[in-house]
Formats: C-alpha cells, sequence, structure tokens
C-alpha cells in the first residue's frame, strides 16, 4: 500500500497507480474505500490519494511526489480537504 500514490474510479473498477505500474481492478470505488488504510484520503468522489505522496496542494489542484501527476479538484472538495490537512 506505501507504493501507491493514488486510486481512480473508472466506471465499475479502479485503476491504482504507483511510480512504475497502473493497475486495473474489478472492484467498486466504495468497496476499494472500505479496504484501504489510514494512508489515504477521500480527496473527492473520483480519487483517493496517499497522504504521504502530496508534494502541494494548490486549489484546485493537487500536486503529487516523484510523478509528476497533478489531480484537480472540485471546488466543493475544498472545505473536505482543509478540514483533512487542517488548513
Amino acid at each position: 500500500l506505501s507504493e501507491i500514490y493514488y486510486i481512480e474510479a473508472n466506471q465499475s473498477e479502479v485503476l491504482i497507480y504507483t511510480l512504475k505500474n497502473t493497475y486495473n481492478l474489478q472492484i467498486s470505488f466504495s468497496e476499494m474505500q472500505i479496504k484501504i488504510n489510514a494512508h489515504f484520503i477521500n480527496i473527492s468522489d473520483q480519487y483517493l490519494v496517499n497522504k504521504y505522496k502530496i508534494q502541494r496542494i494548490d486549489f484546485p489542484t493537487i500536486y503529487l511526489k516523484d510523478i509528476f501527476k497533478v489531480l484537480l479538484i472540485k471546488n466543493e472538495d475544498e472545505t473536505n480537504i482543509n478540514h483533512l490537512f487542517n488548513l
């Protein structure tokens, strides 16, 4: 789990992104939320992010370390993220 950067909902499956690979799992996003540990936060209805892989938050963009990937979030998710990180 520590190698996972983020998990993305994709219809009836999830995509799991690590530094070198992407994995598809035939599981719903809600089921995946139950199975993951406290290192992951739900930043939107589409993404679960490993909080230790976040480099910077500049709404509506979350920058991830090492993989040069940015995730865009909706404005309504900003309050939730502020609360999670005590911003």
